[in-house]
């Protein structure tokens, strides 16, 4: 369990392991969720899902969203400094959840600044949680708008 200044308490982050692969995969299968991913354009398969997890970079790091005690979502930071995050958990979205687990990536990876953030051009909750963060839109390709996070 990992405690910060700015995590409000019935928020934790704690990394993936395989026990949380099965929900995980459901969420990443849902198009609800992957029509805003890059990388993914329709349903994850369970030997696809466990092979990503399996071969993740050591500087890379995938972490399960706790919110009062129930799994609600994913955040992460990959080899070259760029965060994700999507809630799989409707029930928990405008409730604050992403906005505490982006501001705790950026505290726990200032070190590893600028941070950045591609977002889809029609996601506006994620552009909103961004911009509410700190990061500023730096570039647009095509669908995507880059984000960055220099402090």
């Amino acid at each position: 369990i990992v405690h910060s200044q700015i995590m409000p308490p019935q928020i934790n982050l704690r990394e993936m392991d395989y026990e949380d692969l099965e929900l995980v995969v459901a969420w990443r299968c849902h198009p609800e969720i992957y029509q805003f991913f890059r990388s993914q354009t329709g349903r994850l398969g369970w030997v696809e899902h466990i092979e990503w997890f399996e071969s993740m970079p050591e500087d890379a790091h995938q972490y399960v969203i706790e919110w009062e005690g129930r799994r609600v979502g994913v955040t992460g930071i990959s080899e070259d400094n760029e965060l994700t995050i999507y809630l799989g958990d409707a029930s928990a979205r405008q409730e604050g959840v992403a906005t505490a687990a982006v501001r705790w990536m950026c505290e726990q990876y200032e070190d590893r600044m600028p941070l950045t953030a591609e977002v889809n051009k029609n996601n506006e909750a994620s552009k909103q949680l961004f911009d509410k963060v700190g990061f500023r839109r730096v570039s647009i390709d095509g669908d995507w708008e880059l984000y960055e996070m220099n402090h």
